[in-house]
């Protein structure tokens, strides 16, 4: 597991995260604004549909680098590649905007209008209201994320030339993920009512769980193979 991610391999991954990420993703977005039109569905609905649609899209993109065909130890190392350079992604094109233009979120009329570029956020935030209205709590625990995110982004500057140190800040970016799902979705979750919008519905609570989970668990695998490497290293 030394030794550098071959450049076919380097290839398939960087193909996977186009192919999914900034094709299907977007497009299965827009398939549901686009369905919502057509048959006049309630936006809600639409937005928390689509949202969990993306939801198994990602999951299957997030596992799709343990299965392809290199040797295990190779694929182990290309799922945390892929996984921190998604988490970046996602804080930085996903999370952070939210944060920084939380009061033009807020002010947001629900209109089908709004739906076809607003609807990434609202599949989401309708079921959690945390962050839908983009409280202070939430604030701090992106901000919290973006930090982790930010060991990950200086350990893959320091990959080839310092590849023990790089490998022990990814596997502290994972922890810290994790723990901060595990602060959000878990400990403050129950305290809160499982910080549903009310009312709590199953699909909802399918977004609230599927999303927390699969951000947490993902960090704290993510990590653990880090700290494995490192040890190997």
């Amino acid at each position: 597991m030394n030794r550098q991610l071959e450049p076919q391999h380097l290839k398939h991954l960087l193909l996977l995260a186009v192919a999914s990420i900034a094709i299907a993703l977007p497009l299965n977005l827009q398939a549901w604004v686009f369905i919502s039109k057509l048959k006049d569905m309630d936006i809600v609905f639409t937005a928390q549909a689509a949202s969990l649609s993306s939801l198994l899209l990602l999951t299957l993109t997030i596992l799709a680098p343990l299965f392809m065909r290199q040797p295990w130890e190779q694929r182990l190392k290309g799922f945390v590649l892929f996984w921190f350079a998604a988490a970046i992604l996602f804080n930085l094109v996903w999370e952070l905007p939210l944060v920084i233009f939380k009061e033009e979120f807020a002010a947001l009329p629900i209109t089908r209008e709004n739906l076809s570029w607003a609807i990434g956020w609202w599949g989401y935030g309708f079921a959690d209201h945390h962050y839908g209205q983009a409280t202070p709590f939430m604030v701090v625990m992106e901000i919290w994320f973006l930090f982790a995110n930010a060991f990950a982004a200086v350990a893959f500057f320091k990959l080839r030339s310092a590849p023990k140190l790089a490998w022990m800040l990814f596997g502290i970016a994972g922890a810290l993920q994790a723990y901060n799902v595990l602060l959000y979705a878990t400990l403050i979750g129950m305290v809160d009512s499982l910080s549903f919008n009310e009312p709590p519905t199953a699909i909802s609570m399918a977004l609230y769980w599927g999303y927390n989970q699969l951000w947490g668990l993902t960090g704290a695998a993510a990590g653990f193979v880090a700290f494995r490497q490192v040890l190997r290293t």
